[in-house]
């Protein structure tokens, strides 16, 4: 983990929440060229809308908590309103970047997302996100935090194909586009790809769950897939989760190669972007 650079990044997150104001059922929207995304903070839709060249391709991604090992999860909206803002940091139309935060009782989340969208009509786009969990109380947590995705690339649910590949990278593809989400630090704890309804289900059940580490369902069919974070925060310590999400136009004859071959081109084509 690069200690100095997610220090920095945090630092700018505090800057820019220093002029936040209060989510309060808003809409919350960024865009970047090719790209638009669109918020609900104050419920579960979370990160409701991935929108790239008129495409969407995202139903939902939010955000779960427990802490101890009793039940149940908990979303994070229902920590209150979270103090917000939305700031353009590339000179083009419209704002890129968004930084929430919630606060508990005895502890503080901090989402940091950065959307980079493509040329126009290139079917090409970039999710970043940062999230801080930092330990406001007197003693430590037991802290279980997940992340719950349902994408539903080129707008339709049927036919995806999911697979978790390493522990800390999700891959799902459907005809002519592919999706690859890395967790950079840390690696998760668990993870797990599902039928829809499966993980949403438990995550809002009435018990503790843990996610089974389960890899691919392995056919085709409205897939979503989670990962989890355990880990323990003592007093005034700072917990930095750092993922990409990366969304190409992609081939259907590479989906035929099945997900390990996917992968590969979706290095591929973002080290050609880079280039």
């Amino acid at each position: 983990m690069n200690t100095k650079l997610w220090l920095g990044s945090a630092l700018v997150a505090l800057s820019l929440l220093a002029a936040s104001r209060p989510a309060k059922g808003d809409l919350i929207y960024l865009d970047d060229r090719n790209s638009h995304a669109q918020f609900d903070l104050g419920s579960q839709s979370g990160l409701m809308q991935w929108t790239v060249d008129g495409v969407s391709h995202l139903a939902q991604q939010w955000f779960w908590y427990r802490i101890g090992s009793t039940g149940p999860e908990q979303s994070i909206d229902t920590l209150g309103t979270p103090l917000y803002r939305t700031s353009d940091g590339d000179l083009d139309a419209g704002d890129e970047r968004l930084v929430v935060r919630y606060t508990g009782g005895q502890f503080t989340i901090t989402l940091d997302f950065v959307l980079t969208g493509g040329p126009v009509g290139g079917g090409a786009s970039d999710m970043a996100e940062a999230i801080s969990i930092h330990n406001t109380g007197t003693g430590p947590l037991e802290f279980h935090f997940f992340q719950y995705v349902d994408f539903d690339l080129n707008g339709d649910a049927p036919d995806d194909s999911v697979a978790i590949l390493n522990g800390n990278t999700a891959v799902q593809a459907d005809g002519t586009a592919a999706l690859a989400e890395t967790v950079v630090t840390w690696k998760p704890s668990h993870f797990e790809a599902a039928l829809h309804g499966d993980i949403l289900g438990r995550l809002n059940d009435n018990d503790a769950d843990d996610l089974n580490d389960v890899a691919s369902v392995g056919r085709r069919e409205n897939h979503t897939w989670a990962f989890q974070w355990d880990f323990t925060l003592n007093e005034g310590e700072t917990y930095i989760i750092s993922k990409d999400k990366n969304l190409i136009p992609e081939p259907s004859s590479l989906v035929v190669l099945g997900v390990g071959g996917l992968l590969v081109g979706l290095r591929r084509g973002r080290r050609r972007r880079a280039a």
